[in-house]
């Protein structure tokens, strides 16, 4: 609501535009407090975007890629660049309301790299993994699939936030056309078939430190077939049938039966 109130910014018949501003809460979301006003016009400012991946390391906000739109040329530009700003902190963040010094300001949002290994994208999923003896006490940032205008991604990316090193691509899946409308291959939504679910694991650390790549890459079901047959017995097909079932539903497919059991209709 920093701009726009509760519409989305833009016309309800036009594109919408994309917001630039950013906000922070210390108390889950009672009380926030607005640490980039919107519309930056500085040189090489943090351009509005949705779709976008944020996650916190330590005290700093990191951004990776998402989707930017010019309401003008009604035209979307998929974005692989990487941002980050120091959070404030305590105890100067405890008087943030008031304490605007404590805020960053538009010259402390620093761009990486505008430019990463991976393709331009939104929609995908970033992972931080903080140091400790499974990794090396190194820092990792994970980055999966995504989409843009003519592509669904089934990649992994892994980069150790040192901006003078590479994006590591550990998993390289084949790239699905999106206009071929074959995403259900790369995402699992509410209408994809129960089979659709598989297991992924994330790469080892060797000794040396370094990241051991899938060779060959190997999927797993979470669904087995037995168990497959046993919920299309009930009608339980996708996603969305095993979230909606009902509690007899449930209970039929955890082995308990009620063959008396019959539907009592409720009035409204």
């Amino acid at each position: 609501q920093a701009f726009c109130a509760n519409h989305s910014c833009g016309p309800a018949d036009g594109y919408k535009l994309a917001m630039d501003d950013a906000w922070m809460s210390s108390d889950g979301g009672i009380t926030w407090i607005q640490i980039k006003k919107a519309f930056g016009n500085s040189n090489n400012a943090f351009i509005g975007r949705g779709s976008h991946k944020a996650v916190v390391v330590e005290d700093r906000l990191m951004i990776f890629g998402g989707e930017t739109f010019n309401p003008v040329a009604r035209h979307t530009t998929y974005l692989n660049d990487v941002w980050q700003v120091s959070l404030p902190t305590e105890p100067c963040c405890e008087g943030c309301v008031t304490n605007t010094s404590c805020l960053p300001n538009d010259s402390d949002w620093k761009m990486l790299t505008s430019n990463a290994e991976w393709h331009e994208r939104s929609g995908h999923t970033v992972v931080y993994e903080a140091p400790s003896s499974n990794n090396a006490f190194r820092h990792r940032v994970y980055l999966m699939g995504g989409k843009n205008a003519s592509s669904t991604f089934s990649d992994i990316w892994t980069w150790s936030l040192d901006k003078d090193e590479e994006w590591i691509n550990d998993v390289q899946l084949e790239t699905t056309n999106s206009s071929e409308n074959q995403a259900s291959d790369a995402f699992v939504s509410v209408a994809s078939p129960l089979s659709k679910l598989k297991r992924y694991h994330l790469p080892l650390v060797g000794t040396d430190g370094q990241l051991s790549k899938f060779t060959p890459h190997v999927r797993h079901s979470i669904v087995d077939q037995t168990d497959l047959d046993v919920m299309e017995s009930v009608g339980v097909r996708t996603v969305g049938d095993l979230v909606s079932a009902d509690l007899y539903t449930i209970l039929k497919l955890r082995g308990f039966d009620y063959p008396g059991r019959t539907v009592t209709a409720v009035p409204n």
